[in-house]
């Protein structure tokens, strides 16, 4: 095997931290003592890829660590293995970044930026056939993040195209020792996007949670940490430095991983995970180590792959592994409907298989292993990583733009105060002299002597300024309370819908087993946990589909179903005693008391149902493991149509009172509103029915059956739409029937909304009526849109959510627009 060298460069604390795991790693696999002499003849010269040999027979490591500040590589210096570094590749400065990638990128960095390619251009001098450089670092530290930036544009300028790699630790989402990692991590990304080859992206908080689920460490510390990301690094780099039958080279990374140059962060994730105290108990297969990979729970970042698309997939095996296991494997993921690739990539899976087994640091957290596996995917799921840093970034950025405009507000304010002062005039009635402040922003008011604005109340005279003061009269007791009571209502119904939709499309609905009128005590001890937890257990969900599922995931989903019904029973509380306070002090007329009634009924049936639909998930009445547990879809159907005419009513009640008819009118039939008002009123219906569709959809998983449009997989009519006996179960009890319905129902009511925005258009409509038929008309194509996006994408939770609140939001537009026609039609007599 040729020999291609790699140089590696640490940088900043994070850097230099993983460079200590790192190579006691590499001087581990390659029998190399911490002062540099090897243990054991290396015939092979498997070593000289990261290692060079001296006259002294010593080996030295291919390495440059740099550190603005010199306590992180002074532990280096005094460590167990100072021997083995060449002093001079160890570069330190005086002064450190401060965690601010400017100081890194123009200030401190500036200063040692020569020295370090200097150093690196003597490594690179060392090598025969260079193939790239590796970088750790972080991207949340000044340091590693404005000094890499600055480093890698100098590598750009002096190597050219070799492979620049770098293995970075992300910002985590929860846990930040930095509070301006956010901009730290934006402002390098965007700096390195055209410098950089490939960035292989670790976060704290994953390793955390690995290291503390399945590794038995539930504390774990840095060193911890950087042996699991050595390890990870040196399966990467097994085959450029041992022999096997499927080499992976340096360069391979970047062609085959990235399709496109600015797509270059692939998730990483290693398998298998077991500790020293489960080694002898397990055994995992090629199968089991390569289904294990495509875990979300196992990612080297906190995201999920199966809400992204794969774009590229490279498999890194070492130890004893069979090529014909791995090529079944594949085709067995290919086939997978939760695996997705993209259609447009020709790169697919790439392998690479090295017969040196795995080595393990004595006394760590990993077992010593037979086989591991590496892999690194591009994936779109990492879109979710960048995201959330995005936010941070822009919220942070908000708050400081909020502080500088405030601190330009109030310097403006004190030259104005300076300037009234300076040319106070002296009125004729009078000998104190008169100063005003007036802000830009009461100048109008002032101007116009509008009492709506801010007002002169008195004058104060004190050390010859008068300044305005602000008064407002008590506003009156407001007359449309009820009404504003009835719009609250139905906004928390609303939410309820929504919080309702994703505690189904979360499968949490069936993680509380019992049931309490006004509400369950939520577990506070580790004990009161484990007890829900074994009441759970005893259960079909558990039984036949959560099998292994742990106890902090059990507490995730017992919270979604806890908030849900803690939101319904707040309803509850909102609707009933405000009701008996308006019904007692005669705030409600008698047709108001009517549907005050219906509305608390409709709250009591709507509690009961609830409790009755998930009480058919609780009953064993699956046929094993192969029946999905799930609640009864009929009283799904009913639970979701309560709270959707519970709503309607709501709203409607809302209307009535905050806009009511005009008094002392006459009702007139329009006849050239007849065809606006029975289409509007098609649309409320249809919206209605569509949603009561869905909820057949969501009881019978039916989203999931034919995930394509216009056509259901190659046809317009499936041919087991009617394969139950009788014939009508089919409407009800096979998916396949089910989301047929809900596509011709949707297509309809997208017809009905569609044809009532064109019939509107050339109608005596008031501006209000005409904006709400623009919004009916917008809605619907953008809720069939949802609905097209969430089938294809094999229905995610926030397309399903957005979907199910898209139902709302269009059943709420056509009954404010049946609301606003009926006002058209009553006139002054």
């Amino acid at each position: 095997m040729t020999i291609k060298e790699v140089i590696h460069i640490h940088i900043g604390q994070a850097g230099v931290q993983v460079a200590n795991a790192c190579w006691e790693l590499y001087c581990l696999e390659h029998g190399i003592r911490p002062d540099g002499i090897q243990a054991f003849s290396d015939n092979d010269t498997s070593c000289s890829a990261f290692f060079s040999e001296t006259g002294a027979g010593k080996v030295v490591p291919r390495v440059v660590m740099i550190d603005l500040e010199p306590t992180p590589i002074d532990e280096i210096r005094t460590g167990a293995y100072h021997h083995l570094f060449h002093p001079t590749s160890l570069l330190t400065g005086k002064e450190d970044a401060a965690s601010n990638f400017a100081r890194g990128y123009f200030g401190v960095g500036r200063e040692m930026i020569d020295l370090a390619l200097n150093r690196i251009r003597i490594a690179a001098e060392d090598c025969h056939c260079l193939q790239g450089f590796i970088i750790f670092r972080s991207f949340g530290g000044g340091t590693g993040s404005g000094f890499t930036a600055l480093l890698l544009e100098g590598l750009v300028r002096d190597y050219g195209k070799l492979s620049k790699i770098e293995f970075a630790i992300y910002p985590s989402p929860k846990i930040s020792p930095i509070i301006v990692e956010p901009y730290n991590a934006v402002l390098t990304s965007h700096t390195c996007m055209n410098t950089e080859d490939v960035c292989f992206i670790f976060d704290n908080e994953a390793l955390y949670d690995i290291l503390a689920r399945l590794l038995d460490v539930p504390r774990p510390t840095y060193t911890n940490l950087n042996r699991l990301i050595a390890q990870v690094v040196s399966c990467m780099t097994a085959s450029m430095r041992f022999e096997g039958s499927l080499n992976v080279e340096l360069v391979e990374f970047r062609t085959n991983l990235i399709p496109y140059p600015r797509i270059h962060f692939p998730l990483v994730t290693f398998a298998p995970f077991v500790s020293a105290s489960k080694a002898y108990h397990e055994t995992m297969s090629t199968q089991q180590l390569m289904m294990s990979c495509f875990e979300p729970a196992n990612q080297m970042v906190k995201c999920d792959p199966r809400q992204g698309y794969y774009m590229s997939c490279c498999l890194l095996f070492r130890g004893d592994v069979n090529p014909n296991d791995i090529n079944s494997c594949i085709n067995q993921i290919k086939s997978m409907r939760a695996i997705k690739f993209v259609s447009w990539s020709p790169t697919g899976f790439k392998i690479g298989i090295n017969y040196q087994p795995p080595m393990t640091v004595p006394g760590g957290d990993l077992a010593a292993l037979q086989r591991a596996v590496v892999m690194v995917s591009n994936s779109s799921a990492v879109r979710v990583a960048w995201e959330r840093i995005c936010k941070k970034f822009s919220l942070m950025y908000a708050k400081l733009m909020w502080s500088v405009t405030q601190l330009c507000r109030c310097t403006q304010s004190l030259r104005m105060v300076q300037s009234t002062l300076v040319s106070g005039t002296r009125n004729s009635f009078n000998t104190v002299s008169h100063r005003q402040l007036i802000t830009p922003a009461r100048y109008n008011a002032y101007k116009a002597n509008s009492s709506k604005g801010f007002r002169i109340s008195n004058f104060i005279k004190s050390n010859g300024i008068i300044v305005r003061f602000c008064s407002a009269a008590p506003k009156p007791k407001s007359s449309k309370a009820v009404g504003y009571w009835l719009l609250g209502c139905s906004g928390m119904v609303f939410t309820a819908v929504v919080l309702g939709g994703v505690t189904r499309l979360t499968e949490s609905g069936l993680s509380m087993v019992t049931w309490k009128l006004l509400g369950e005590k939520m577990p506070r001890t580790e004990e009161e946990w484990q007890h829900e937890f074994e009441k759970y257990q005893q259960y079909p969900e558990f039984k036949y589909k959560n099998q292994h599922i742990t106890l902090s995931e059990f507490k995730w989903i017992w919270f979604m179903e806890y908030a849900h019904r803690m939101w319904g029973r707040a309803i509850g509380a909102v609707v009933f005693l405000p009701a008996a306070f308006f019904w007692a002090r005669g705030y409600l007329d008698r047709g108001m008391k009517i549907r005050v009634g219906a509305y608390c009924a409709l709250v009591a049936a709507q509690g009961l149902m609830g409790w009755y639909m998930v009480k058919s998930g609780l009953e064993d009445r699956f046929q094993g493991p192969s029946d999905v547990p799930r609640v009864s879809q009929y009283r799904l159907a009913a639970h979701l149509s309560l709270a959707f005419v519970l709503y309607s009513g709501l709203l409607a009640g809302a209307l009535r009172v905050l806009r009511p008819l005009p008094a002392a009118a006459a009702y007139q039939r329009l006849k050239g509103l007849a065809s606006v008002t029975a289409f509007a009123h098609t649309v409320k219906a249809m919206a209605f029915f569509t949603a009561v569709s869905g909820a057949f959809v969501a009881g019978l998983d039916a989203g999931l059956v034919y995930n394509s449009f216009p056509k259901m997989g190659d046809h317009w009519i499936p041919d087991d739409i009617l394969e139950f006996s009788p014939k009508l179960r089919n409407f009800t009890e096979n998916p396949t029937t089910v989301q047929f319905d809900h596509r011709v129902l949707g297509t309809t009511t997208l017809i009905a909304a569609t044809t009532l925005w064109l019939l509107a258009r050339k109608k005596p409509l008031s501006p209000m009526a005409r904006r709400v038929v623009n919004g009916v008309g917008a809605m619907a194509w953008l809720q069939v849109t949802l609905g097209i996006l969430t089938l294809l994408h094999y229905v995610p939770t926030p397309l399903a959510a957005s979907h199910q609140s898209g139902s709302l939001v269009l059943l709420t537009l056509a009954i404010w627009l049946t609301h606003e026609i009926k006002l058209l039609k009553y006139i002054p007599k």
